[in-house]
């Protein structure tokens, strides 16, 4: 008898996870006649998560090993209830090798797959930098590129590690990688990527955009309101070649890896 299977949905940030998760929540009962569970609440901690997404997750890891064990139970008692169960928060995707590791051992009890998308890494930083300003991020208003240079970020550009973590917690037979905006439309994508059912794809709410971008001139006016210069948003063609180019070693570790029949990671075999 097949053991239950795990999915695991954990990012990057700004690939669709937003409307992935709303599809899932949206037809829940849905798929649950399918055979597909995507829990509503994980009751572990001050709070439980009733919303879309599954943060909880990764907050009750970083909380510590007893609440990470709680944690894990928690997801453990839910699995066991379906054929497959699926779970999906982009904050799994931290840099942070504990997350995977705490996760690990359910892997003895459920069959898991990782389900992650990449985008490339220039226009992932342009879109998280905009969605940071407008949420009034004080440390946007020295501008994109300056934001873009701080330290503590660079381990979230460096997708052959965050790859890793995961490998090293599940094996890379368990990983399932997709790049992004290159496999679309998103929810059958994912669906695929994920090995759920393919007729789940006609359940509504498949179109829809969640959590878009905002526009340059929306933007603009909330780094003006943080007192940024002129030009905090630029990032011209030349930045974007070097931070590439600095990225690169790590982008075609993961092409070789994963997508081998490609000459770049993101770019048009």
């Amino acid at each position: 008898m097949s053991r239950p299977r795990l999915i695991l949905h954990i990012g990057l940030r700004k690939t669709g996870t937003s409307a992935i998760q709303a599809y899932l929540a949206r037809n829940r009962a849905a798929l649950r006649l399918m055979g597909v569970r995507y829990p509503k609440a994980l009751l572990v901690g001050p709070e439980c998560d009733g919303g879309p997404k599954h943060q909880r997750v990764a907050e009750a890891i970083s909380g510590g090993e007893e609440l990470a064990a709680q944690m894990r139970e928690a997801v453990a008692q839910r699995a066991r209830l379906s054929r497959v169960t699926v779970l999906s928060a982009e904050e799994l995707s931290a840099p942070d090798p504990a997350i995977p590791a705490a996760l690990a051992p359910l892997a003895e009890e459920f069959d898991c797959r990782v389900v992650v998308y990449l985008r490339r890494q220039d226009e992932w930083a342009l879109s998280v930098y905009r969605q940071a300003v407008m949420e009034g991020d004080a440390r946007t208003a020295q501008g994109l590129q300056a934001w873009l240079a701080r330290p503590e970020l660079e381990p979230w550009l460096n997708h052959d590690a965050m790859l890793g973590h995961w490998e090293s917690a599940f094996g890379a037979k368990a990983m399932s990688v997709r790049l992004y905006p290159h496999d679309l439309p998103i929810i059958p994508s994912f669906l695929d990527a994920a090995g759920l059912p393919a007729s789940a794809a006609l359940l509504p709410g498949r179109g829809a955009r969640v959590n878009e971008s905002p526009g340059l001139e929306a933007v603009g006016a909330a780094l003006a309101a943080l007192g940024a210069p002129e030009g905090a948003l630029d990032f011209d063609q030349g930045a974007r070649d070097d931070l590439l180019e600095r990225l690169g070693p790590h982008n075609n570790a993961v092409r070789q890896r994963y997508f081998p029949w490609k000459s770049t990671l993101f770019g048009v075999s």
